[in-house]
């Protein structure tokens, strides 16, 4: 009575990634990867930052204060950094990762379909 459960999808057309490699990992969540890791930057860097601000003055307040001025300052780089390679190539990071489940087609067919002009 039990059913096995359905295959993952398979790669995207022309993907590169090797064969070993999950499927959700392959070609799709890298901006969601990138998401998660610039929150989870931030909220340590706002957290850093909080214990610097109520941190007494002395050596704790000095040391987080530091941490918290040298993380905007790597942000801050950063931010330039993605904004100048995004202006000087724009076609290599503006494209949105392949869709293998085909939920983006059916959505854009969707929309043709039911589109009053």
């Amino acid at each position: 009575e039990d059913t096995p459960a359905p295959p993952p999808p398979p790669l995207a057309p022309g993907s590169d990634a090797p064969s070993y490699v999950d499927h959700v990992v392959a070609d799709e969540p890298w901006f969601l990867y990138a998401l998660a890791g610039a929150g989870a930057y931030v909220a340590l860097c706002a957290a850093v930052g909080m214990c610097g601000a109520e941190c007494g003055a002395g050596a704790c307040n000095a040391l987080c204060l530091n941490a918290y001025s040298w993380t905007m300052a790597l942000a801050l780089l950063g931010q330039t950094a993605l904004a100048v390679a995004v202006f000087v190539v724009p076609t290599g990071y503006l494209r949105a990762p392949n869709d293998i489940t085909g939920a983006e087609s059916r959505a854009w067919r969707l929309i043709h379909k039911n589109l009053v002009v």
